[in-house]
């Protein structure tokens, strides 16, 4: 089953639409298919033929929830059901190789939108990329310098395997190893394993000095004679304990990252509009807010909650500025984004649109 599709058009300065010759266009336009089996797949628009090296497996048999491209930097974004989302450099031939990836997201990504800035804004930003989850929280990427990488690894200290090794006296001595390691639930990406690595030790030596701190300052306090030897021991491991986390450490070279929570359900829809210069996003909550591009903060008195049930899409006209959203009503709404205000109502349905 197609999850999300979407449609790349070709760069402006390598061809443009000529309704006389529509053939050269739809020749660099492309359609992009992402499916349940954790398959992308890229079609030529004028052949409806599979490209060469167009088929990208994100995932096996993990769901592709949503898709989009970076006109800017040429790559194509997937979110996927195990809550990832994968960059694809479609300008290499190893294309199935991602070049960035996001991990340990807490929700699943649901949808995705994707902005590039003119040259004269004034924050000096590039692109912006916005991610909606199944938890109402939004992620919001803006990056910033045009080699900017986004690298995850969820990094533990990895357990002593012991071995036995025959010393120069001939005696049997066990070893081992605590190196930090990088467990994966998929194929790794190794290219800022080392940075990682190395942000990870420098972390987890803060920690234990900071516990070592502790443990002396508890010791002097501490009545031995009361609480006897058996509880010192046991204080000292649970702070030993402390050490053994497990976590998601990242490199994010020349990006920047906002998390905010702005829905109470699953995010069906986030899209900015440069016109209004607003994110406008609706919710299962039946709710559709008007945020800020700068930070998602909400406009005031910029809520659309006209809707009594779960909103699954909406749209808006910039010629006739209006929006039209739909939900499970089984009807669409027409209304003002400026006064909120209802302009018509479209019934006919018999089910959710």
């Amino acid at each position: 089953m197609i999850t999300s599709i979407f449609i790349i058009l070709p760069n402006p300065e390598e061809v443009t639409y000529n309704p006389d010759r529509p053939e050269p266009y739809r020749r660099k336009m492309k359609y992009v298919t992402g499916s349940r089996d954790g398959k992308i797949k890229i079609w030529n628009a004028f052949t409806m033929k599979l490209e060469l090296n167009g088929e990208i497996t994100v995932v096996k048999d993990i769901w592709v929830t949503c898709i989009s491209y970076m006109t800017l930097s040429l790559q194509l974004i997937a979110g996927s059901a195990n809550r990832m989302i994968s960059f694809y450099d479609l300008k290499n031939t190893q294309n199935h190789i991602p070049v960035s990836r996001i991990e340990g997201l807490v929700g699943i990504p649901l949808c995705l939108e994707y902005y590039q800035w003119p040259d004269n804004n004034n924050d000096s930003n590039l692109e912006t990329i916005l991610v909606g989850d199944d938890l109402g929280i939004c992620h919001m990427y803006t990056i910033k310098e045009t080699d900017w990488h986004i690298c995850n690894f969820k990094i533990e200290e990895q357990e002593k395997q012991k071995k036995t090794k025959i010393n120069d006296k001939g005696e049997k001595v066990e070893v081992g190893s605590s190196e930090p390691m990088v467990r994966r639930s998929v194929e790794p990406m190794v290219c800022c394993k080392e940075k990682i690595i190395a942000a990870y030790k420098l972390e987890t030596e803060k920690i234990f000095n900071k516990n070592e701190e502790k443990k002396k300052a508890d010791r002097k306090n501490l009545n031995k004679k009361e609480l006897g030897a058996n509880a010192v021991n046991k204080k000292d491991d649970e702070v030993k304990e402390k050490t053994k986390t497990i976590r998601f450490e990242g490199v994010f070279d020349g990006v920047e990252e906002i998390e905010k929570l702005i829905h109470k359900g699953w995010i069906t829809k986030i899209k900015f509009y440069p016109d209004l210069n607003y994110v406008i996003s609706s919710s299962l909550d039946g709710m559709i807010h008007i945020h800020d591009i700068e930070n998602l903060k909400y406009r005031d008195n910029k809520t659309f909650n006209i809707h009594q049930k779960g909103v699954n899409s909406f749209i808006y006209s910039s010629m006739h500025r209006f929006i039209a959203s739909c939900g499970e009503e089984r009807h669409i709404l027409m209304w003002d984004p400026f006064t909120l205000g209802v302009l018509a109502y479209l019934y006919g349905h018999n089910t959710s649109v």
